[in-house]
């Protein structure tokens, strides 16, 4: 009789809880637990009775109203959770309401009653309640969560049926017996489901911790009550009431706080993450200490003098179910652990940004390989421009396209990687042919244009092939395909395999570098001119500026030799304020001795694409007094396709300065007239590869003359590079053109030569400006 008024006791504080989201409200949360915490202490001030006990059901069925309105106010995403608390804690003050009514009728309740059912009843509710709290979706990962509370549950109850029940007088085939058994099984149970809200990632939220409170007390109240044996009537409040009143006043308060609306457990990602969540550091101590109550359990009853053979069968089914599951939870957690590792093994070897192998990863498949090798490496010519024009953001876009190009171009034939920045590496298993194969494929996937937020970038690659064996070594494959590479940016096309060479130049590249830095700061560099023909006046009206570097040791070095690699330190601004310095200041020198020539000036696309380039090119004017309209800006068909809305805005700004701007080495790379005509240009320059064999190739002489004749049609200039016989520049006349340079009418030379090699010219043209006269 006593043990069922405690059960019932325990049954006005065993309530849920719930979780879910909803959007903002002003609701003054706080007046509950104010008000409710005055109707607590109005149970404990006024008598024992009809009134404390009316106080008691009432604060219940207040917390049920609060659910309710905390549901509608904060409009939670799931409803759920929240309406099986409500309906939960509804049968809890249903079953105080029916224990107040049978207590008036009858003197004394039966072991088992109506109240009792009822109770009972709102246990499973209440469980699905506590559940949906932290858990939106059922899954096999939830199986570790399971095992959890069953670990607690075993050994709570191991305690419960030692301690507390008195096992020689319960009959479980009568009602109240097993009514008797009934609520300290819901009292481990609702102990499973506390387990749940261990280390829970929802512990952030106001409303969870309240929840979590609310079950806490509800089940210390219990478990007190249970132990110390201490009855509680319907008409003498005691102390315990406290736990029970205050589970009520918390998940009334835990649905009405504004945080409620964003108490939405998460989903998982994966199994792995479910079950990795339910190994916390605070979950793993509860279990462990569940662990050891079996032997603890027994420790005691040995110390207290009971026999082993008088232990029963309880302890023993407990002691091997918990010995089964804590099993299973160590297997499941070597299982997760291993696949964690075999998750940080692949992460370390894969690039964040590409997904593809990073260096690591190349390099343990090299060391894995057994045949033959090569390696390629590719770089992104002029990457940095893009990231500078761009910004990181586009710059990483063009990267993942370039991977997905290469994945597709590679297919199954061996491993892509990224091993830096702009660096991407392809692994194979065969020999230098079938890597050139490879290399030449890698090329074309690259030649369309890559589109990325609006930007149409034109990416070109220089590769580098080196082969040999796994025992080279991972570390010098990759070196000699560093320097392949290195090489590969001063050829056509732009692939280059290893020699034992390249390490020479390697470190006469390093030299040269250094070297290169003096030479600007010292002005120990110089720029020489070739003429350019006007093929309507036969005369000499303009120069090429051309720099070179007179080097102490390897002397006259041409631009290939220094100029890539000064693109790649950033000397490439400096040089060309050399240029454009220099070449002005001589073009007024020759001026002033009744030379008047215009001067056109190469720039490189990271010249293009720099900010600065405006800036520069006109305060180079105004420095040597110069016309704008005696330079012209050169560019290369690449340089305007590497990235043509910033190529377009920096030529618009040099074409406001009045400068004349002309396309260099036109018919060597991508672009189209149709496309050169939407830039602000005036003049293109025919490539020499195919001047220089038009009277030979009937092909470049049809491309020769089509590009003249389209080119004139869209008003533009033409000069033909590459004229080294009369011949030549003959027939360029007869098609139409415009302007030509070769060495027919002068090679490059220093600038005090130009004045005689101008008069040169002049006379040697003399005759076909007299026969032209005479026409």
């Amino acid at each position: 009789m006593i043990y069922v008024l405690e059960c019932g006791t325990v049954k006005k504080g065993a309530s849920a809880e719930g979780t879910t989201q909803g959007r903002t409200h002003p609701l003054k949360w706080w007046l509950f637990p104010t008000l409710g915490g005055l109707a607590g202490v109005a149970y404990f001030l006024v008598p024992p009775g009809l009134m404390s006990e009316s106080i008691f059901v009432g604060i219940g069925t207040l917390s049920i109203l609060a659910v309710v309105i905390g549901i509608r106010i904060n409009r939670p995403v799931s409803a759920a959770p929240w309406i099986l608390i409500a309906i939960g804690s509804g049968l809890w003050v249903i079953g105080d309401l029916a224990f107040l009514i049978l207590t008036d009728v009858e003197a004394q309740l039966p072991m088992a009653s109506i109240d009792d059912v009822v109770y009972l009843l709102g246990y499973p509710v209440l469980a699905a309640g506590l559940f949906l709290l932290v858990h939106r979706e059922w899954g096999r990962g939830e199986l570790g969560y399971i095992a959890n509370s069953a670990i607690v549950m075993i050994a709570f109850g191991l305690l419960m049926w030692v301690f507390v029940v008195d096992a020689d007088s319960v009959d479980v085939s009568t009602t109240a017996g097993i009514v008797s058994v009934a609520y300290p099984a819901m009292d481990v149970y609702l102990l499973g489901l506390l387990v749940h809200f261990i280390g829970a990632t929802e512990w952030e939220s106001t409303s969870f911790r309240l929840m979590t409170a609310a079950v806490a007390l509800a089940l210390a109240a219990d478990t007190a009550a249970n132990v110390t044996a201490i009855g509680v009537t319907g008409s003498d409040p005691n102390i315990l009431d406290i736990g029970y009143l205050s589970f009520y006043l918390l998940v009334g308060t835990a649905a009405l706080h504004p945080s409620m609306r964003a108490l939405t457990p998460r989903i998982p990602k994966s199994r792995s993450s479910t079950a990795a969540a339910s190994f916390g550091m605070p979950t793993v101590m509860v279990l462990a200490v569940a662990a050891l109550t079996p032997p603890a359990v027994m420790v005691v009853l040995l110390a207290r003098g009971d026999p082993v053979s008088g232990w029963g069968w309880p302890l023993v089914l407990s002691a091997t179910l918990l010995v089964c599951l804590v099993f299973t939870r160590v297997v499941e957690l070597l299982r997760l652990l291993h696949r964690q590792t075999r998750s940080l093994r692949a992460t370390a070897h894969t690039d964040f940004l590409t997904g593809l192998l990073n260096r690591r990863g190349l390099e343990d498949w090299i060391d894995d390989s057994d045949s033959p090798l090569a390696i390629l490496l590719l770089d992104i010519d002029r990457f940095q421009d893009i990231n500078d024009t761009f910004g990181h953001t586009i710059g990483d876009a063009v990267l993942q396209s370039v991977a997905d190009r290469l994945r597709r171009a590679l297919k199954v034939r061996g491993v892509v990687g990224r091993l830096g920045a702009d660096e991407f590496a392809v692994g194979l298993c065969g020999g230098e042919s079938e890597a050139h194969a490879v290399a030449r494929t890698m090329h074309d996937s690259l030649r369309r244009p890559i589109t990325v937020r609006g930007a149409t970038l034109l990416v070109e690659a220089s590769i580098g092939i080196a082969t040999g064996r796994r025992e080279d070594g991972a570390e010098a494959l990759i070196q000699h395909s560093n320097l392949a590479m290195q090489s590969a940016k001063t050829v056509q096309p732009r692939i280059a395999t290893y020699t034992t060479s390249m390490d020479r130049d390697s470190s006469r590249q390093l030299l040269l570098l250094s070297d290169l830095t003096s030479a600007i700061e010292q002005d120990r560099l110089e720029v020489y001119y070739q003429p350019q023909v006007d093929l309507r006046s036969m005369t000499v009206v303009g120069v090429e500026a051309l720099l070179r570097w007179n080097h102490p040791v390897s002397g006259l070095l041409e631009p290939d030799l220094f100029l890539p690699m000064a693109e790649r330190t950033g000397l490439i601004r400096p040089l060309l304020d050399v240029v454009l310095r220099k070449a002005l200041v001589q073009r007024q020198i020759w001026c002033s001795e009744g030379i008047d020539l215009v001067v056109s000036v190469n720039i490189s696309t990271r010249n293009l694409l720099d900010s600065g380039i405006v800036e520069q090119v006109a305060w180079a004017l105004a420095d040597a007094a110069a016309s704008p309209q005696n330079l012209i800006v050169e560019i290369t068909e690449t340089a305007a396709m590497t990235d043509p809305p910033g190529a377009v805005d920096a030529l618009l700004g040099l074409r406001a300065l009045g400068i004349a701007l002309a396309i260099d080495d036109y018919g060597t790379g991508y672009s189209s007239l149709a496309y050169l005509q939407q830039l602000p240009v005036q003049q293109l320059k025919i490539d020499k590869a195919f001047v220089l064999d038009m009277a030979t190739i009937p092909a470049h002489h049809v491309i020769v003359r089509s590009t003249i004749d389209l080119a004139s049609a869209l008003g533009l200039t033409i000069t033909a590079e590459g004229v080294e016989n009369h011949e030549t520049l003959l027939e360029l006349k007869r098609m139409g053109c415009h302007y030509a340079q070769g060495y027919d009418l002068g090679r490059p030379m220093p600038a005090d030569e130009i004045p005689a090699a101008v008069a040169k010219v002049h006379a040697e043209l003399g005759e076909f400006r007299t026969v032209d006269e005479h026409r």
